[in-house]
């Protein structure tokens, strides 16, 4: 009990908040079954070794609400109205971000030439031939 309090006051004196700290507990307790259901899934016993690990699950889940709250409240005070932070504070699919690294992963490949992708009309500009000689494929 005494743990769950001091969580709270250090959240609370990060936030300046009495809502945000409890909105980032409530994910702590939501994680257990999962955690549980897992080591069944697997066919684990709870021993010390899993019982660090559900630990660990509890930090990740822990750290994951503190950076998707601290991210809202970012674009909050941006002038984003709640409904829009809330739902543009979401994680991404883990997929839409591989097109854009494989976009830029064939960019800046010189040995791939047919890959690159034709220069955007910003980049069109004059450069230097030294800052041509280092990066071709985008400018």
């Amino acid at each position: 009990m005494l743990a769950v309090i001091f969580i709270y006051m250090v959240l609370a004196s990060q936030f300046n908040s009495f809502i945000h700290p409890l909105t980032i507990m409530t994910a702590l307790p939501l994680s257990l079954p999962a955690g549980l259901l897992a080591l069944m899934a697997f066919g684990m016993t709870i021993n010390v070794y899993s019982a660090i690990g559900l630990m660990m699950l509890f930090g990740v889940v822990k750290k994951n609400s503190i950076l998707q709250v601290d991210y809202t409240n970012t674009l909050r005070e941006q002038g984003m109205e709640r409904h829009e932070a809330l739902i543009a504070g979401e994680p991404r699919p883990a997929a839409a971000d591989s097109d854009d690294d494989d976009r830029d992963r064939r960019r800046h490949d010189p040995d791939r030439a047919s890959a690159r992708a034709p220069a955007p009309a910003r980049a069109r500009r004059w450069r230097s031939p030294s800052s041509a000689a280092r990066c071709s494929a985008c400018c």
